[in-house]
């Protein structure tokens, strides 16, 4: 029981992550570069990366496999390689866009 709770919250907040990063997208674009690429060394299920390149620098987010069809099946592949920033990096992008 208490392990359905957490696999239901988990889900639960991955979806509400994913529309966030979807409104992030379309906030973007078309002003900055969007799309996605695939992660070889993210967990299967996380392997799908929506990139965005922002005038603070280039941010990332893996987004489980479940969340893409409904949300970001319009993306195009993104054509830069990732510029190997942290989670810490990234926020920090996003932060000092305010």
């Amino acid at each position: 029981m208490i392990v359905s709770q957490f696999e239901s919250t988990l889900d639960a907040y991955s979806e509400e992550r994913a529309i966030l990063i979807k409104a992030l997208v379309a906030l973007a674009q078309p002003a900055y570069e969007v799309g996605y690429a695939f992660d070889k060394d993210a967990p299967q299920d996380t392997s799908f990366t929506v990139f965005i390149d922002l005038p603070t620098g280039q941010v990332s987010f893996h987004i489980r496999e479940k969340w893409v069809q409904p949300y970001f099946e319009d993306l195009e592949p993104y054509p830069h390689k990732w510029d190997n920033h942290t989670r810490e990096e990234r926020n920090q992008r996003l932060a000092r866009l305010f």
